[in-house]
């Protein structure tokens, strides 16, 4: 396993035993966005402080961090939310930076819910209205989100 601390996150790439490569970023900052998986995979890391760059081997070659503007698809999922009573949540929200390639995958109780394209920042229903214990949110695409909420009426999403 090989880590580097850059711009307050931890980078860290691993390989396993049977070949499989691929790396994590860890952003433990109040506020921050938590623990993402990346398949990428890097030989070799250096964060510069002089330039504040971090430069990643990657085969034959060096890459910078945040270097190019194509930005890569990602999927990532929240912890899990022990609801204090069993709650039938009817509508959602989410807000992104924009909608170009986003998904919304929510599970109830462990199990897949819904999953749906998001194309823009207006609330939506949910459908079949269940009881749940608990709930966790996925998202996956290139969209940059700034929030998701979950509610049990359209009332009460800012």
């Amino acid at each position: 396993m090989l880590g580097v601390a850059h711009d307050d996150r931890y980078f860290g790439f691993y390989e396993k035993t049977g070949g499989e490569r691929g790396g994590f970023i860890l952003d433990a900052r109040n506020g921050g966005f938590g623990l993402v998986f990346t398949d990428l995979w890097a030989q070799a890391a250096y964060s510069d402080p002089l330039t504040d760059r971090l430069l990643l081997v990657m085969g034959n070659q060096v890459w910078q961090w945040e270097g190019g503007s194509t930005r890569r698809p990602y999927r990532w999922r929240s912890r899990l939310f022990q609801l204090p009573r069993p709650t039938a949540f009817g509508c959602a929200q989410v807000r992104a930076a924009d909608y170009e390639d986003l998904q919304l995958t929510l599970y109830a109780d462990s199990a897949p819910w819904l999953t749906r394209a998001v194309t823009s920042a207006m609330e939506f229903v949910l459908p079949d209205r269940l009881a749940q214990a608990s709930l966790e949110i996925e998202l996956a695409g290139t969209s940059r989100v700034q929030s998701v909420e979950v509610a049990e009426e359209m009332e009460e999403l800012e």
